[in-house]
């Protein structure tokens, strides 16, 4: 075997060594090792750690002692051995002595056999913590909980108590009498003064307690104080039916409460009626303590006008809050209401001590964040004490913080990602500081970066269109943002880097490490990931690609600072590791463990900077020690498609040994199946002949360059171009003179003319959609109606192939970006009127809700209406239809990525349903409805005839549920009526 051979040999066979017995096997009274374990693989790799045993069969000998040897070096004294594997450690054997009281016994049993890669230390104890926040000194943590609170109905033995009879009740109680009547779901009896509904809100007081039959109130409004008595307690009698309080008041109304009362058991139904900024307000001048509700649901809250602002508002003065206070709001359903669209459906306004659990909020209406925890004054202390335990919402609705001095702010869970805002002036009523999630949406903006509230790590993806530097220099500006940082303690620079799919592999990609100025001197802990959700003490190891010209970069002001975690260097091919002054390591191949035991490396014993990364080994070369020389390649003028004399040219720098050969290893750059080309020079000639000649457009990458009795390092690599040729002997000039940009966005039309221009005439075209021809798209322009990549091959009349720039083309709609406005028009019926009109181009800012609503004029019905966008995935999922009355219909189309161009179809004649009758079926909500005044039969019927459902109605309403559908209504006095149930 040559030299040159020999130096290549990185990875060794495992040899099994013979065993040697030193106790004469005819001798039973001393110890027989009978097994052995701990080296059960043909090699090991450097930094492992491996666990040594053996079986021993004692012969009534009594064992006082084991040593553990790798070849004369004692390495351990117990039967159990454990061992991590040096670099120097190689073709060592491992030997075991046993100790007794009837003599020694000694075996060898294997050499040691090093592998090709370099493993270093596991995580330790010094590993980040992952612990949630801690929102004693940042605003905001997840998952606390807290215990219901002991209710007194009596306050204290002050209150008197009432029981409300409904209109028409059939209750056996009299108006004006005392009964002692029993509350099953409180398992109490109370001695109740029976009133009727009539002189419900005229008794209403201060300490009085009224439990309310099952049905509905009509309450009307004359004051914005209605309830606002100290002591009161408003309850349902009834469990399993709540009792309705339904405001049916001509003038808009607030209600404020004050400290100790209790509502529980209700619904609180607004009656779609409008109403005057806030339709409850907690607190105001004085601090509202042992506040509760329980088991209610809000609907029909306000009409949409602009004066519907919060459905819940905390408001109290500077002066009088109290940290200490805790208002309870458990079990809170909010099933429908319509609210300003700038406005928070609960606004939590410079209050403190509010306590929810199990609040589920239905209604979309609102911003995207039914949630706000915010300050009305901007100079004062942030919201204290907000618990929510237990949250509901529908997708694309979030939480917002506006203050970084909030504090024992905590949300569930699944809200873990935090936006943490860079640019948050305290001074202000609006920025808000911290957005809480449920998906972490990390590229969509430069304004913020994102902390993960479960780990207390900050988040960057590889390979985002906003590239992992950027990510990371917003981190920077979070900690140099001076108010930021005198309201709140941020958490310590814990990044977890989460890696993107490549095929079938998970990889981090090349990235940069900018000077973290702004960051305390505390480490900065980069720690590798393949997914998001995955815990920071994760030990399986992410893979690095690098490429040619992209690896990574670390600034050199901090790369004693900088610590990374489970990445896989071992099958990069390009590695090199690097900051901004100079290269720290490089080699011809992947970083090996000879480049970070180097003298200048970041690498060492003192500072660790690699835990739980692998990267290849690198046995020391007998050839000497390794040179570091600057190899680049160049191409000869001229290089073209099929050019038999084409060479590339290899330079040496400064180095020179005339008569010295060198083997040159390079390959085509951007072609991943392409085969590596061996060719060899001699000194002082540097001309490598391309063999094959190319046969197509291509760039070449130098690989590596290694002679028989030098190595060296490329740290430098050259890229050397090859051309089409359009004619013989010269070089290929683009046809292509006006070509497509990198990137456009469009976010108002649904289509946009891709054009590139060309100087010839008789060419051919092909357009591709992420790298796939797109059928007839022939011509030099294509109007793209989808976002992704674009790009086209121009052919002359002599095939040669030019191939434009690839453009991204975005329509918006593939990041929810929530301040990019889309165009969305409806198109006329002559059987309608909508809101907006049509025609009428309304924007809608992403990712939200596009709301109008349709009229049918006379003679019309909008029974069987269908609104369409010709998108198949919005038209089926994200139309929403809520009838407002017969002729009436609001429509939603939920989440509005794109622009849109919406037609009405199905608006039909008014059918056979008979006008004024009292005999009535009707649909909503996907559920049928009858109203008859006395008994009588009905039949169901599909379209075609078939009989579907028949049944027996009872004098007054009832429901039916029902499959979607159109039906025709039968009823047995002939009465016939048509429905469609969506």
């Amino acid at each position: 075997m040559d030299m040159k051979a020999k130096k290549f040999l990185f990875t060794l066979i495992v040899s099994i060594i013979a065993i040697t017995v030193s106790a004469q096997t005819g001798i039973f009274d001393k110890p027989v090792i009978v097994g052995f374990s701990g080296l059960s693989s043909a090699q090991v790799n450097v930094g492992a750690t491996i666990t040594l045993d053996v079986d021993v069969a004692l012969n009534g000998a009594t064992i006082s002692g084991y040593t553990w040897y790798l070849d004369n070096t004692v390495i351990g004294n117990a039967k159990v051995c454990n061992y991590t594997i040096l670099n120097t450690d190689g073709n060592k054997t491992i030997k075991i002595k046993i100790d007794s009281d009837k003599g020694s016994v000694e075996e060898e049993y294997k050499i040691i056999t090093l592998g090709n890669t370099f493993s270093t230390e596991k995580n330790t104890a010094s590993f980040p913590a992952g612990s949630p926040l801690d929102n004693s000194l940042f605003p905001v943590t997840i998952g606390q909980t807290f215990t219901d609170p002991v209710i007194d109905y009596t306050n204290g033995g002050l209150n008197t108590f009432y029981y409300v009879l409904k209109n028409g009740s059939t209750a056996p109680y009299t108006s004006g009498t005392t009964v002692s009547i029993p509350i099953p779901y409180l398992n109490r009896t109370f001695n109740c003064t029976v009133i009727d509904y009539s002189n419900f809100q005229s008794a209403v007081g201060a300490n009085k307690t009224f439990f309310l039959e099952p049905g509905t109130f009509d309450v009307t409004i004359t004051t914005e104080v209605p309830f606002s008595y100290n002591g009161l307690v408003m309850l349902g009698a009834d469990a399993t039916e709540k009792s309705v309080l339904r405001f049916n008041s001509s003038i808009n109304f607030r209600t404020r409460m004050n400290t100790k009362i209790i509502w529980e058991n209700l619904i609180i139904d607004g009656n779609n009626l409008g109403f005057n900024q806030n339709f409850i307000t907690f607190g105001t001048e004085s601090v509202a303590d042992g506040l509760i509700m329980k088991n209610l649901l809000f609907r029909n809250i306000g009409n949409g006008t602009g004066n519907c602002r919060a459905l819940f508002n905390f408001y109290e003065v500077e002066a009088a809050r109290n940290y200490n206070v805790k208002r309870y709001f458990i079990d809170i359903t909010v099933e429908s209401a319509r609210t300003s669209f700038i406005y928070d459906l609960i606004n939590i306004n410079g209050a403190d001590g509010i306590y929810f659990k199990n609040l589920d909020i239905q209604t979309t209406s609102g911003t995207a964040y039914p949630i706000a925890i915010t300050n009305g004054t901007a100079t004062t202390m942030g919201c204290q004490n907000v618990i929510i335990d237990g949250l509901t919402m529908p997708a694309g609705k979030n939480i917002r913080i506006l203050r970084y001095n909030s504090r024992g702010i905590s949300i569930p869970q699944e809200y873990r990602y935090l936006q943490l805002h860079t640019s948050w002036n305290p001074t202000s009523t609006s920025g808000y500081a911290i957005i809480a999630t449920r998906e972490a949406n990390i590229a969509t903006s430069a304004t913020y970066a994102y902390l993960d509230a479960k780990t207390s790590s900050y988040l960057v993806r590889s390979s985002l269109s906003t590239a992992v530097n950027t990510q990371l220099t917003r981190i920077n500006t979070l900690f140099g943002q001076a108010p930021t940082k005198a309201a709140c303690t941020l958490p310590a620079p814990t990044i977890k880097l989460i890696g993107k799919q490549d095929g079938a592999d998970m990889i981090i990609a090349p990235f940069a490490v900018p000077n973290l100025n702004n960051i305390p001197t505390d480490t900065v802990h980069l720690i590798a990931t393949d997914n998001i959700r995955n815990p920071l003490e994760q030990t399986s190891m992410v893979m690095f690609k690098g490429d040619v010209s992209s690896r990574i970069s670390i600034n050199s002001a901090i790369t004693d600072r900088v610590k990374l975690y489970n990445l896989d260097f071992s099958n990069d091919t390009f590695s090199t590791i690097y900051h901004a002054t100079g290269v720290l390591y490089a080699n011809s191949g992947a970083l090996d463990k000879s480049a970070i035991y180097t003298e200048n490396s970041f690498y060492n014993d003192a500072n660790k900077s690699f835990y739980n990364c692998l990267f290849k080994d690198f046995i020391a070369s007998p050839l000497g020690p390794l040179q570091l020389i600057c190899v680049t390649l160049s191409g000869t003028p001229g290089i073209c498609i099929g050019d038999p004399t084409a060479t590339l040219n290899v330079s040496f720098g400064d180095y020179s040994n005339d008569g010295e050969v060198w083997t040159i290893k390079y390959r085509e750059r951007n072609n991943a199946l392409a085969p590596v080309i061996t060719q060899t020079i001699t000194l002082p000639n540097t001309n490598l002949k391309i063999d094959p000649a190319p046969s197509a457009t291509t760039s070449y990458v130098l690989v590596s360059a290694e002679s028989d009795t030098t190595t060296a390092f490329v740290s430098g690599t050259g890229i050397v171009t090859v051309y089409d040729k359009m004619s013989a002997g010269s070089h290929k000039i683009s046809v292509i003179t006006k070509d497509l940009p990198d990137c456009i966005s469009e976010c108002i039309k649904q289509s946009y003319l891709l054009t590139v221009e060309c100087t010839n005439r008789m060419l051919t075209y092909q357009w591709y959609f992420n790298d796939k021809p797109i059928e007839g798209a022939t011509s030099n322009s294509y109007l793209a109606t989808r976002t992704g990549l674009y790009h086209v091959k121009v052919k002359t009349v002599c095939d040669d192939l030019f191939v434009s720039n690839t453009c991204r083309m975005s329509f918006c709609d593939e990041d929810p970006i929530s301040d990019i406005q889309r165009g969305v028009r409806i198109l006329p019926h002559p059987s309608i009127e909508t809101n907006p009109s049509a025609n009428m181009i309304t924007y809608v800012k992403g990712w939200g809700d596009f709301v109008f609503t349709i009229k049918a004029k006379p003679g019309y019905s909008l029974d069987n209406i269908v609104v369409k966008t010709g998108i198949r995935s919005i038209d089926e999922h994200s139309v929403v239809y809520n009838r407002i009355s017969g002729d009436s219909m609001q429509v939603t189309i939920r989440q509005v990525t794109r622009a849109l161009l919406i037609t009405i179809e199905g608006v039909s004649p008014v059918g056979n349903e008979v006008s004024g009758s009292q005999y009535k079926a009707w649909a909503y909500n996907g559920q049928l409805y009858f109203d008859v005044p006395e008994k009588v039969g009905v039949q169901i019927f599909t379209l075609a005839g078939a009989l579907y459902h028949q049944r027996n109605l009872q004098e007054g309403n009832c429901t039916v549920n029902i499959e979607k559908g159109a039906y025709i209504i039968v009823f047995d006095n002939g009465i016939r009526q048509k429905v469609f149930i969506r």
